[in-house]
């Protein structure tokens, strides 16, 4: 801990020459421990009681600012690969949640005291920082599929609502941190805008561009206390709850908000069909640009959520109970479609719908992503289903929700080999000769170059690659032609 510690906290937050070495070493320290450390002074801003308002907050902005490089490089680290990175995970989720509760507990100071309620531009600017770390705050936990901590809209809701009641939610101010000017509004917008565009069915390194994107589009959101046209989702600020798809209106109570995203989505179909020509814009300006053919699709992701009308089903949403048996990924595939019955490969969950929605007990679906490929056979079947799974969030009650997109209901299990490699692979089509068929190939094994070779009902087929269609978290899935060598 650099040996801050072995010091009183007060020696130091009462001492700017003392403050500013602290900071010194934290701005040359790794990014996991600098944000530990930069967590435990946090807390203990809060702790000193006795401490004057306008120093308790200037502290809290010090530490926030000095926060962001690490927690970029954080950021980074834990969405281009999640896996096996929960510490880092942890590290960052536990510095935002430490940091919006801390700035929740600075405006209720800031608005019970007369001579500092009144200064606008101080009160946007704690209010916009408040908002900005319950977005952070919501971005990591979705991160990890959540669950996701419906405090947060409280203290972002109530945070703007202030603001407004003193007309100050549009008041630009710049914090340093950010390096470009901001509101309360904004801030808000930006978080209810990252909500409604389902990241529970994006990977992280997705999410955190989607995150990013909203503040491209943030002039394009608006929100209004009545029903407008193009209005598509409500909130109440006033609640610890996410924004609803309107379907029909709410009883009308002060907290109660509209949001419309419809511009936003236009400016976003319109920038993925620029993309996808080969154009960029010069003002778009992200972290780390992703490929082409990657920024596209979230676009167009993003443009069908914020639109007027909701993405519409395939099927039409059954509810439907009972037992769901789960394999994880093609090894275990190959088992259960071979007609093993290994249970230590087969999981249990339940089914909830016929789209396939079902619930899983977060302790049997922890290797669980947006991505994973898995085989589903629903109690009383004896046929194994594969899909995809396209949405997971854990909730709070030890159970997550899954949204699982059937890809095949007629898998059968392939080796396959090639000038490369070999390894198994899974048929979502019948691999009849002259066809072309989708296979899923375990880990990242398709290549446009390398035809693959099998064995089918004792012939020797050669399967020649068309396309990549998609990449998982634990496959590939592609499209290849048979060729029958008899």
């Amino acid at each position: 801990m650099f040996g801050v510690f072995s010091s009183s906290p007060a020696s130091v937050l009462g001492n700017p020459a003392e403050l500013r070495r602290v900071l010194a070493e934290i701005a040359a320290a790794q990014p996991d421990l600098a944000i530990n450390e930069l967590t435990g002074w946090v807390e203990s801003v809060g702790d000193a009681t006795n401490i004057d308002l306008a120093h308790h907050v200037n502290l809290l902005y010090q530490f926030d600012s000095s926060a962001q490089p690490h927690l970029r490089k954080l950021d980074q680290i834990y969405a281009d690969d999640p896996e096996g990175k929960d510490v880092v995970w942890r590290t960052g989720r536990d510095f935002w949640s430490i940091l919006s509760s801390a700035y929740e507990v600075a405006l209720d100071r800031y608005i019970s005291d007369p001579t500092h309620a009144s200064v606008l531009s101080g009160l946007s600017r704690l209010a916009s920082r408040t908002v900005r770390a319950c977005r952070q705050r919501f971005k990591w936990d979705v991160y990890h599929n959540g669950p996701v901590d419906a405090g947060l809209w409280q203290v972002a809701g109530q945070a703007y609502l202030l603001a407004q009641a003193s007309g100050a939610e549009a008041r630009e101010v710049v914090n340093a941190a950010d390096e470009v000017p901001t509101s309360v509004e904004r801030e808000y917008l930006r978080l209810i805008a990252l909500h409604v565009a389902a990241p529970e069915g994006l990977v992280p390194d997705s999410v955190r561009l989607a995150e990013q994107l909203t503040g491209y589009f943030a002039a394009r959101y608006s929100m209004s206390p009545t029903i407008e046209r193009g209005s598509t989702h409500w909130l109440d600020a006033n609640q610890p709850a996410p924004p609803l798809r309107l379907v029909r209106a709410p009883q009308q109570v002060d907290g109660i908000r509209y949001f419309s995203g419809i511009a936003a989505a236009d400016a976003a179909l319109a920038l993925a069909r620029r993309v996808e020509g080969g154009d960029l814009p010069d003002a778009l300006s992200l972290d780390d640009m992703p490929e082409r053919d990657q920024l596209a699709k979230l676009l167009r992701h993003l443009a069908m959520n914020w639109a007027l009308d909701p993405p519409t089903r395939q099927y039409r949403r059954h509810s439907l109970g009972g037992a769901l048996a789960v394999a994880n990924g093609i090894k275990h595939l190959h088992h259960v479609l071979r007609g093993a019955r290994d249970e230590a490969v087969i999981y249990r969950w339940e089914m909830s719908d016929a789209s396939i929605g079902a619930t899983a007990p977060t302790a049997s679906a922890e290797w669980v992503r947006v991505g994973s490929l898995v085989g589903m056979q629903p109690s009383g079947g004896d046929n194994w289903l594969v899909g995809v799974v396209r949405r997971y969030l854990r909730g709070r009650d030890a159970r997550g929700t899954v949204g699982i997109e059937t890809l095949s209901t007629t898998a059968r299990p392939l080796e396959v080999f090639s000038e490369r490699q070999s390894g198994e692979a899974v048929a979502l089509d019948d691999p009849v000769s002259g066809a072309v068929v989708r296979l899923a190939i375990n880990g990242t094994g398709y290549s446009a170059e390398y035809p693959l070779h099998a064995s089918i009902n004792g012939r020797h087929v050669r399967l020649d690659p068309v396309e990549l269609i998609e990449r998982g978290t634990n496959f590939d899935l592609a499209r290849f032609r048979v060729s029958d060598f008899r």
